[in-house]
This record gives structure tokens, C-alpha cells and sequence, in this order.
């Protein structure tokens, strides 16, 4: 993954994400962005949200395994690839912790966008992890025109039903 790697988000994928992490606090949310990667950018077409079946979900996440199943199965079928690991901090800032690097099975190849719900506002950052440490990754909101033509349009570039 290249040092100018940027992630895309739809404005109305970007708010699905901060729905999300509000919805399931004080518990950590968790989730998958899918779309495509087109050079040194992903392009994100979509949410999902995932059900954080971690033992202690208050500060860590794990996704259910039987629904990540299903979604990696919904997004081959879009012709999508995962582009970003999802996941809220209630608490603390949008910084990988120790756990978050510990437990991260993707090692570089998936960036993880961290939603911070510490202030009233939330705040965003976008990651990626190596083994103990991490750089942080460009990242930017497009408007919803750009995420109508995204979502209508599978990798290989033919429409598709939406």
C-alpha cells in the first residue's frame, strides 16, 4: 500500500459509519467499508455494519463470524473488495490502541477507520496497522453524486441493479 494511499467516502456512507458507532455506545461498533481501489485511491460504494460479538465489547470488537461470512459473500457478489475495517472508540481518542494493533488480522493490506465518540462531535482517522505501530492515512468525504455512480457501477465497470 503506497505512502499516498487516500480512502473515498460518500458522504451518506461516512454518515452510515457515525450512525453506527453512536447507535452501539458505549460499546465499540464494528464494521466493514466496501468498494474498489483504483491505484493509490479506494473508492468506498458502502457500509456495513457488523454485530460486535467480543467478550468485552465495552473495549474491543470482534465481528460476529457467521455475518462477516455473509458480507464478504455480498460484496464478491457486487464485484466490491474490502477496503477499510471499521470500528468505534467511546472513549478515547481515534488512535489504534494496543488491543487494536494486537488484534489485527489484516496485517497492511485493509486500512481501519477509527470513530472516536470521546467529544460531542466525532472524530475520524483512518489508519494503517503494522505489527507495533501505525501510519496514519489520507482520507476524505465526496459528495452523494459521487456514490450514486460508484454503487451503479460493479468493478468491471458494468451497471448494475441498485
Amino acid at each position: 500500500m503506497p505512502n499516498s494511499y487516500r480512502l473515498i467516502i460518500p458522504r451518506c456512507v461516512y454518515e452510515k459509519v457515525i450512525r453506527h458507532a453512536r447507535q452501539e455506545f458505549p460499546a465499540e461498533s464494528c464494521g466493514l467499508l466496501a468498494g474498489r481501489v483504483d491505484g493509490a485511491s479506494a473508492w468506498v460504494c458502502d457500509y456495513f455494519p457488523l454485530v460486535n460479538a467480543a467478550v468485552d465489547p465495552l473495549r474491543r470488537y470482534r465481528a460476529e463470524l457467521r455475518q462477516l461470512f455473509q458480507t464478504h459473500r455480498v460484496m464478491r457478489q457486487a464485484g466490491w473488495q474490502e477496503v477499510a475495517v471499521v470500528h468505534s472508540h467511546p472513549c478515547s481518542p481515534a488512535v489504534p490502541s494496543r488491543i487494536d494493533l494486537a488484534d489485527n488480522a489484516y496485517g497492511e493490506s485493509v486500512v481501519h477507520l477509527i470513530v472516536s465518540l470521546q467529544t460531542d462531535v466525532p472524530e475520524v482517522r483512518v489508519w494503517r496497522l503494522k505489527a507495533d505501530s501505525f501510519d496514519e492515512v489520507s482520507w476524505h468525504v465526496v459528495g452523494d453524486a459521487v456514490d450514486e455512480a460508484l454503487r451503479g457501477r460493479a468493478a468491471d465497470g458494468k451497471r448494475r441493479p441498485t
